[in-house]
């Protein structure tokens, strides 16, 4: 089993997958939402998305196992925690209690500043969280850049490309 460890995440998130796949089915639909692009269509696309996902970690932890290569990941990290390296224990935490906060905020703003803007903050904190290397002045307006750009393109595909309504600010 533990030569299998970095499958098994795979294998949890094929599950809930497979289960918010078949949730999307029961969605309601909208009489004023084009038929074919309906309320269920973009929660489709996510599980489909996350299914995918999934099955690449599954491969990937099954050829893992078969060779034992040293990698940094969440699990190295909390075997490391387990044989004293307190460290990155601390920094993982850190991250996950980041990563979970900025998405709080994300939810809080998203009625208050507009879905563009939120997005684009959201975007660019877990970009700068998530980031393995040294952060420089560089790295950050590339990420702010990049956040901008994504946090647009979304906004205006799911805008004028389905037709759905996202939250605007009140000043917007």
């Amino acid at each position: 089993m533990k030569k299998y460890r970095d499958a098994i995440p795979g294998v949890v998130l094929l599950v809930l997958s497979l289960f918010y796949l078949s949730q999307t089915f029961s969605v309601k639909k909208i009489a004023f939402i084009d038929p074919i692009v309906g309320s269920a269509k973009f929660p489709q696309i996510i599980a489909i998305i996350l299914i995918l996902c999934s099955v690449i970690i599954i491969v990937q932890g099954v050829k893992k196992s078969k060779v034992d290569v040293k990698a940094n990941t969440l699990l190295d990290q909390a075997e490391a925690a387990e044989n004293g390296d307190s460290k990155a224990t601390r920094v993982g935490n850190l991250k996950t209690v980041l990563v979970l906060l900025s998405f709080a905020i994300y939810c809080f703003l998203m009625d208050k500043i507009g879905f563009p803007f939120a997005s684009f903050l959201y975007l660019w904190s877990q970009m700068i969280v998530m980031c393995h290397e040294k952060m420089t002045k560089k790295r950050v307006v590339v990420y702010c850049l990049l956040s901008l750009a994504l946090a647009m393109f979304i906004f205006f595909l799911f805008r004028y490309g389905f037709g759905l309504i996202l939250p605007r600010a009140m000043w917007f």
